[in-house]
């Protein structure tokens, strides 16, 4: 069933009906507040680190699913019996509405609803810059009679430590305070969750909630407003029609305001309410007083808009299909973005800013040199990080880090390293091709000259970090020259017994010193390739020589020598990664290449993805670590996880398989789960983590939306393998890799400042080839348009064909 449609004129998905088959999220603000919210109002917000700095409550696998949230109550008396009562979120009362609609867009959400000639709007954003978030709302009287209505919000503060406020509740429940005053909820708190200031270990947060208007009631407590055996769909204080007004310190506190409207026929009311943090009580009066006013807050929401427009049109393509053109253009981008400014871990980041150095270079280039001094002077990292204010509480130990992942411990020590190097093998590595993509992007070439230090003291340039990431990783090697697996690599469920050795690491170390190696070519940095690539090269015939399995690449041995994804093994024979990183790696010999994606394609591939591993672990194994406690077909136990999906998509394009490509990005592409949305459940605009694979009975079904890194790669698969426009320190390399029925597409980009116009013509029935490249009218050798001065505006004309160049 079909719940909602894009709307690509204003980069909105417009949901229709409120009773989809998950809540459907959207993410708003910035890195100094973030707030998300559902299609039916539910949702939190957090000032900075979601796990320490939370302002509003999330009750994880609360029934329903979408509360608590931000709601908004309507109330009628009536002549007849019992007052109306709806909301204008539908949840969480669910009553049922004449009308409603739901328009998520960039960084902001409005939700429209209609019962009885009483239209309501509100719409929910985070204005650029600021510590809080607005409430736009709007209530009109589309009758012909005049309407008296008592409107309610609700928001359920957090004691700003996740972690303590749901474990440790005879501690938090009980320290804060929360009251109103002058129309105004306070809610204060001394936590000891973050850093502390100065001397002060229990730091003092404040959160406000207001709406310019003297309110006429409230409360402050949930007891108080919802009352005893009910929740927040039947209130007591809604159904009575009257807030308790009782001031209350400690237990469970709220915002919720009273106020009375009375509206014409054809009249209508705005209301902006206001929630905020501001620890030092300085700002709230100035941001109510400015942004309760419609016209103000309105000009928010419109700078909002520009804001996103302006990021989003770095990067815009038209192909012939509309589903992939609504994803690229708007929200794989602004996932992205998301995904990027809610730290979730060192490698996950690596990732993600790989997907958005067009719209945020130096964003981008700060949160490198923070990754960089999250390294040890022996070359590894830490497994998490933490932004620049919360450092002092990731070295004190027990951080709990921003998507709710408690820090996995390192290998233990009386050492800041033993205490958090990370214990994976794979982590450090992906910090190096992101380093190198940036200069690509960006030509900074003196990035690679700046101090940075190191988390254990000392510092050096910042490629005198790379070079000792590769270092480390290759003297962590064990059986046949392979790296170690230590506790997991990328599949953080893959936890082979100690001395056990990653084949997929050994690929992921050849594809970093690749990059690195030509880095260290270029002139601007008078490096020598020869060692890294030599290393390289040695990898590259290791794994050739001990990891080939006859119609595939195995995944890992155990110390003992036993393979792991190999046709020797009763269960998992064969697993996806290795034979896409064999081509994107670029090791496997050109008929192994295509053998190994045929065997991902004859085994692992279903209509809603490719499976991770095939046949999956049907029980524990010690040897073979949490994946083998996974159910079948979920997660990394034979789920379809999409992230490695964009690898097996850019692999096929440099084989030149443009069909095979297209089919398994349609698989996974957002757009077309539109009409399935009753089988995929998560939000048919944004990318999941993963899909239940074949082996399981909900085959189909999605999990674990919005915060994963299938999201950069699937905008660095469309863009720049599929499309084909791809950077490179000299210029924009142009490789498209399309469906052969294909018959051209136009790709809008922007780089280092010049804007390219790209328009690529190709006959049908092939499916990549560059035969020859137009800019500005006149032709150049080969498929690299040279970088333009800042500023400059640059027309390509690209014909594709047969030629016998294959062009990475």
């Amino acid at each position: 069933m079909r719940y909602g449609r894009f709307d690509q004129a204003n980069r909105e998905y417009v949901i229709e009906r409120p009773d989809t088959p998950a809540p459907w999220c959207n993410y708003l603000g910035h890195i100094g507040y973030r707030a998300v919210v559902s299609h039916t109002g539910g949702g939190y917000s957090y000032a900075g680190d979601m796990s320490l700095m939370r302002v509003l409550r999330e009750h994880p696998r609360r029934l329903p699913d979408d509360r608590p949230g931000r709601y908004l109550y309507l109330r009628e008396e009536s002549e007849k019996g019992a007052p109306a009562i709806w909301s204008a979120t539908w949840q969480p009362v669910m009553a049922e509405l004449d009308e409603y609609e739901c328009r998520h867009g960039m960084g902001y959400t409005t939700v429209r609803a209609k019962r009885d000639g009483i239209a309501s709007e509100v719409t929910y954003v985070v204005p650029v810059g600021e510590r809080l978030e607005l409430w736009i709302c709007t209530i009109r009287n589309d009758s012909d009679r005049p309407r008296d209505l008592d409107l309610f919000t609700y928001a359920e503060f957090c004691l700003w430590g996740v972690v303590k406020d749901l474990l440790n509740q005879q501690a938090s429940k009980y320290v804060g305070v929360v009251r109103c005053e002058e129309g105004v909820v306070f809610n204060e708190t001394r936590s000891d969750s973050g850093p502390p200031k100065g001397d002060e270990v229990f730091v003092l947060h404040r959160a406000y909630f207001g709406c310019g208007r003297q309110p006429e009631s409230f409360d402050v407590q949930r007891s108080e407003f919802i009352g005893m055996w009910r929740d927040e769909g039947n209130p007591v204080a809604v159904e009575r029609g009257r807030c308790s007004g009782k001031q209350y310190y400690g237990w469970d506190p709220i915002a919720a305001l009273h106020l009375k409207l009375h509206l014409d026929p054809g009249a209508e009311d705005a209301i902006v309410f206001v929630l905020g943090v501001d620890d030092e009580g300085t700002e709230w009066r100035e941001k109510l007083d400015h942004y309760t006013r419609p016209e103000n807050a309105r000009a928010a929401l419109e700078e909002v808009k520009k804001h996103w427009d302006s990021r989003l049109s770095t990067l815009q393509i038209e192909t012939p299909h509309e589903g992939m053109n609504a994803v690229v253009n708007s929200w794989n981008a602004y996932q992205t973005v998301n995904t990027f400014l809610t730290p979730r871990g060192y490698r996950d980041t690596s990732q993600d800013v790989l997907g958005i150095m067009h719209m945020l270079p130096g964003d981008v280039r700060e949160r490198l040199r923070l990754l960089l001094k999250h390294q040890f002077q022996s070359g590894v990292t830490t497994h998490e990080y933490a932004l620049e204010g919360d450092l002092a509480a990731m070295v004190a130990g027990g951080y709990m880090f921003g998507d709710g992942e408690i820090g996995i411990a390192g290998e233990g020590g009386a050492t800041l390293e033993g205490q958090l190097a990370t214990p994976a093998s794979d982590s450090p590595l992906w910090v190096v091709p992101a380093v190198c993509a940036y200069i690509k992007e960006t030509g900074d070439f003196d990035f690679l000259k700046e101090e940075i230090p190191f988390m254990d003291g000392g510092s050096a340039p910042a490629l005198d970090h790379l070079l000792r990431i590769l270092d480390w990783s290759w003297g962590q090697r064990g059986l046949h020259g392979l790296p170690l697996m230590r506790m997991m690599d990328w599949n953080d469920g893959l936890n082979l017994e100690k001395g056990s050795v990653s084949v997929w690491t050994g690929m992921l170390f050849i594809w970093a010193a690749r990059e690195l190696t030509a880095l260290l070519s270029r002139p601007e940095v008078e490096g020598d390739p020869a060692p890294v690539q030599a290393r390289a090269e040695e990898m590259a015939r290791i794994i050739n020589e001990a990891a080939w399995d006859g119609d595939w690449y195995m995944r890992a041995f155990i110390g003992d020598g036993e393979p792991v994804g190999s046709k020797q093994s009763h269960e998992n024979q064969i697993d996806h990664m290795p034979q896409s990183w064999s081509v994107f790696a670029g090791l496997a010999p050109k008929e192994r290449a295509l053998r190994a994606m045929d065997s991902v394609h004859e085994r692992l591939f279903t209509k809603y993805g490719i499976v991770l591993n095939a046949p999956a672990y049907t029980r524990y194994n010690p040897r073979y670590g949490a994946n083998s406690v996974v159910p079948p077909g979920l997660k990394e136990n034979g789920g379809i996880f999409n992230h490695p999906m964009n690898w097996a998509i850019i692999a096929e394009c440099l084989l030149g398989r443009g069909d095979r490509a297209w089919e398994y990005y349609h698989s996974f592409l957002p757009s077309t789960k539109n009409e399935i949305a009753d089988i995929h459940h998560m939000e048919p605009y944004i990318f999941s983590q993963f899909v239940a694979g074949f082996e399981h009975p909900l085959h189909g079904r999605a999990g674990r939306a919005w915060m994963t890194g299938t999201a950069g790669w699937a905008l660095v698969t469309a863009s720049q393998y599929m499309l084909g426009v791809r950077p490179d320190y000299d210029g924009l390399r142009i490789a498209p890799c399309v469906p052969s029925d294909w018959t051209g597409f136009k790709v809008t980009r922007l780089f280092r400042g010049a804007r390219y116009e790209i328009a690529v013509e190709k006959p049908k029935g092939i499916c990549r080839g560059v035969r020859e490249v137009i800019v500005d009218g006149k032709p150049v050798e080969g498929n690299l348009i040279p970088a333009a001065p800042e500023g400059a505006e640059v027309r390509v004309q690209v014909k594709m064909g047969e030629t016998a160049q294959e062009p990475r």
